[in-house]
């Protein structure tokens, strides 16, 4: 539900695992979960709500740091070219082709971020609305919050971020909804199909050129490739 009272595209819940207890703020409502006695839950009174602190430095780089993908410069140039024009980015293609390490060179490594800073997300095992509250975490300083929806977005409105999104396996209108959160933010997608439809720049990624895929394959062996292997790497490639 909205702060209305009325459902809406992001549902506000908060789950806690383990031995987690203590109180959790979402929307409007107040939540002390206690492992013992249950859970509570009471509307918050008017003026009561969190005034979160926004981060001085945002920064939320990805946690593995990876060498330079190998043959990705035109790949890069047209994703830096993207960015300067403002709106979505949609990295796409299928498994195992490189999206995730060509995104993660490109938020720590490469691109510059935008004037406030950079946010890297994984969207393998949340929704847009887990996103949504991951992103606002990164932004602020906040601790068992999660703000009704319109909260949240002006919460967010002016913050000029670079947002990168791996395995972003999300609908057309997850996309939309996630891009409203913060509305100044440049967001990069990478996901498996073409799903951001007339609403950015798409661009499609390729298997490596030949000597590329041979290339890597040596920095995997970590020594050049004689001359009678190089035949076997060709039908590897």
């Amino acid at each position: 539900m909205d702060d209305t009272g009325h459902n809406a595209g992001f549902a506000h819940w908060a789950g806690a695992g383990g031995n987690t207890s203590g109180p959790v703020i979402a929307g409007n409502y107040h939540a002390v979960i206690d492992a013992h006695r249950g859970a509570t839950v009471t509307p918050l009174p008017p003026g009561q709500l969190p005034r979160p602190a926004r981060r001085p430095r945002i920064a939320l780089l990805p946690a593995r740091r990876q060498p330079a993908p190998l043959g990705r410069d035109a790949e890069i140039a047209a994703l830096a070219r993207a960015l300067q024009t403002g709106g979505a980015v949609q990295l796409w293609g299928p498994r195992g082709c490189g999206k995730s390490t060509l995104l993660r060179h490109a938020a720590a490594r490469t691109l510059p971020p935008r004037e406030d800073g950079v946010v890297f997300l994984d969207a393998s095992h949340g929704e847009a609305s887990d996103l949504a509250q991951e992103l606002f975490e990164a932004c602020y300083q906040t601790q068992g919050y999660a703000p009704a929806r319109s909260e949240l977005r002006q919460l967010m409105t002016g913050l000029r971020l670079t947002v990168y999104v791996d395995n972003a396996e999300l609908t057309t209108e997850q996309l939309r909804e996630l891009r409203d959160t913060a509305p100044d933010a440049a967001f990069v997608f990478a996901s498996h199909d073409s799903t951001l439809l007339g609403d950015g720049t798409v661009l499609e990624l390729a298997g490596l050129a030949r000597e590329s895929g041979q290339a890597l394959l040596e920095r995997a062996l970590g020594r050049p490739l004689p001359e009678n292997q190089r035949a076997a790497a060709a039908e590897l490639w």
